[in-house]
């Protein structure tokens, strides 16, 4: 390609995914400089922009311990999900074995499984910023904390938290990436939340589902999730009638959040395939329609299911599931940044 018009060799590499970026970035240095460029990585990301505009989302899957960039169609009569392929920029990711996944901007936070150390990790560029982590309490397990990515004015946070059953108490601490500093807060609250449900970032911040600690038996299992990252959208899931509905979000203020039902359906389809936690779900407002990335309970594989207005349903299997119960499958919908990690030191 050397003896191609510049403007010709731009207009190639602007199409390559972003999968792919770390093999055409080590290609040559003058490859590796283009995508530093302003102006290129502009071009490149309105590529993605504009598949996105035909009707494809890009996505995170989490599964298997793994982390994997798909598309997916939301065509009525026949959706897919198309891997991109396995996301191998980490350093030595083919030993990483990943059980918790959020995203913040582009930037996405990874926790790893023995729960010795996390980091926060652009796919796009490929940079990295790795963070040594441990246990709060000895007895404590990696699997029963939860973990947000945030940011205020100066810098990028992790957000972590764990609900100790012993003392019914919830213990958080802070991480700023910035300072490389970790600092505990110290609150008492009357509400609680369930190690098992992720929070879902929204321009910085960072919301979780919770419930008052009188009532702990409400039969909905709830998830959170985001519209094109400009709207916050909660799936309820009725365990005892498999009613399911989406809320969104109408206004987000400092003490009070604002919701309209998007979409509620009877999932009789689906009764006794989903699994007690539902997995994370992505909204397609024009389309009116909800993808839901879950575990098929009957067959113990990952399911993606696909689900509409008037009964419209589909369902595409992506294979075994090979790690039980130990991880929930994580879907986030994924917009790349050029934020370079490097400018948050």
């Amino acid at each position: 390609m050397n003896n191609l018009p510049q403007d010709l060799v731009e207009e190639i590499l602007s199409r390559a995914p972003v999968t792919s970026l770390r093999r055409v970035r080590s290609t040559c240095k003058k490859w590796h400089t283009l995508f530093k460029d302003g102006t290129f990585t502009k071009k490149h990301l309105a590529q993605t922009a504009e598949r996105k505009a035909k009707g494809e989302i890009l996505a995170i899957l989490l599964m298997n311990f793994k982390l994997s960039m798909v598309r997916i169609n939301l065509h009525e009569s026949n959706p897919s999900i198309k891997t991109r392929g396995n996301l191998t920029s980490l350093n030595d990711s083919h030993k990483l074995e990943i059980i918790q996944v959020c995203h913040c901007d582009g930037l996405v936070l990874c926790v790893t499984e023995d729960y010795t150390r996390s980091v926060v990790w652009n796919p796009y560029t490929g940079q990295t910023r790795w963070i040594s982590i441990e246990l709060i309490r000895a007895h404590h397990r990696g699997s029963w904390y939860g973990h947000a990515l945030g940011y205020d004015k100066s810098s990028h946070k992790v957000l972590r938290f764990y609900l100790d059953y012993y003392t019914d108490n919830c213990l958080y601490d802070i991480y700023d990436v910035n300072s490389k500093s970790r600092r505990v807060i110290d609150v008492t609250v009357d509400w609680e939340m369930d190690d098992e449900h992720h929070g879902q970032s929204l321009k910085g911040n960072t919301y979780w589902y919770a419930q008052d600690k009188e009532d702990s038996d409400i039969p909905d299992t709830v998830t959170l999730s985001s519209v094109r990252e400009e709207q916050l959208a909660a799936m309820f899931h009725n365990k005892n009638t498999c009613a399911m509905e989406i809320w969104v979000t109408t206004k987000i203020e400092p003490h009070g959040v604002s919701w309209s039902k998007f979409l509620a359906v009877v999932m009789d389809p689906l009764s006794g395939t989903l699994s007690c936690h539902l997995g994370r779900f992505i909204v397609d407002k024009e389309k009116k329609t909800v993808f839901v990335f879950d575990v098929d309970k009957a067959r113990y594989t990952n399911t993606a299911y696909f689900i509409g207005e008037n009964g419209y349903f589909r369902e595409v299997d992506l294979g075994e599931t090979t790690t039980g119960n130990v991880v929930l499958r994580h879907a986030l919908s994924y917009v790349p940044s050029s934020m370079q990690i490097n400018q948050l030191a």
